[in-house]
């Protein structure tokens, strides 16, 4: 009964493409659990478009006020006893293109759909390799300034619980998104009550943005949820499509790959997460505190 399929469009440009890879990974991920239904909720496109009229054209609905997480998750046996109308809704939005899928996005939040859901998620891809640190410093998981409050619209207009998962080469870490709302203010002000671990500042590798970024290691609701146990490749694009890179990682963990151009960008491609990610990620479906 799955629907979880991978997200298409293989024509987006390489941030996309890097949002596109953590939300296939934990599709992949949660489709092991066969209790669970992951299903791409948020539209994944290129936005960096060329023209303001190209942008507008693909906006989903109300983009501008709230933005819709990565990933729905369903327990099975709610999907099922739904209407086969609305469960034909989901099919169709998942087997078509983002271009295509756009006007579904109307009929899903009028119909309420999002509500049946147990958990939504956020997916974030990082260029920083966990094992490779050689210094005691945390890697961070962030929601983007621009992001934040279009997330908090979204969770107001739903009852569903919302997580930021972040994704790196050899590990994934969740965080219930409701810690960067508490602390938000905290965290922009460098007040002494925000805790240690939450922070507000620019984001590495995403030029002119900032946003909240939490240390996995040292706050405490940040989880590890699961490991690689097939590492992800390396690759990058060329004239001839895309290709495995050279690559290394520097003192701070963070991927130094050989690309063919100035422009070409490293990113990840494929890998599998281990047993316990489904595990982890289904006990989060079930309770907001575990671990």
């Amino acid at each position: 009964m799955s629907i979880g399929k991978k997200p298409r469009g293989q024509d987006f440009k390489v941030k996309f493409e890097k949002g596109e890879w953590a939300e296939n990974r934990l599709i992949e991920s949660i489709n092991q659990h066969p209790d669970l239904i992951p299903i791409q909720y948020g539209i994944s496109r290129n936005d960096a478009l060329y023209t303001e009229q190209g942008l507008d054209n693909v906006k989903e609905p109300r983009v501008d006020e709230l933005k819709r997480p990565d990933i729905l998750v369903f327990h099975t046996k709610t999907f099922a006893e739904l209407p086969t109308e609305l469960t034909s809704i989901f099919h169709q939005y998942n087997s078509l293109s983002p271009d295509a899928r756009k006007p579904y996005l109307k009929t899903i939040d009028s119909l309420n759909l999002p509500n049946y859901a147990v958990m939504a998620i956020e997916a974030e891809a990082s260029i920083f390799n966990t094992s490779k640190r050689e210094f005691e410093s945390s890697l961070s998981a962030y929601v983007k300034d621009e992001d934040l409050p279009r997330l908090t619209n979204w969770c107001n207009a739903y009852t569903v619980p919302l997580r930021v998962c972040q994704l790196f080469y050899d590990c994934g870490y969740i965080i219930p998104f409701k810690a960067y709302q508490q602390h938000e203010s905290a965290a922009k002000s460098a007040s002494c009550t925000a805790p240690y671990g939450i922070t507000h500042d620019s984001i590495p590798n995403l030029p002119n943005k900032s946003g909240i970024q939490i240390a996995v290691d040292d706050f405490p609701p940040a989880t590890k949820f699961g490991d690689f146990k097939t590492p992800p490749e390396v690759i990058c694009d060329t004239k001839d499509g895309a290709k495995q890179c050279t690559y290394t990682w520097n003192k701070n963990g963070k991927l130094d790959a050989s690309t063919p151009t100035s422009d070409s960008e490293p990113r990840f491609n494929g890998g599998k997460f281990n047993d316990e990610a489904t595990k982890r990620l289904a006990a989060w479906c079930e309770d907001p505190d575990s671990k």
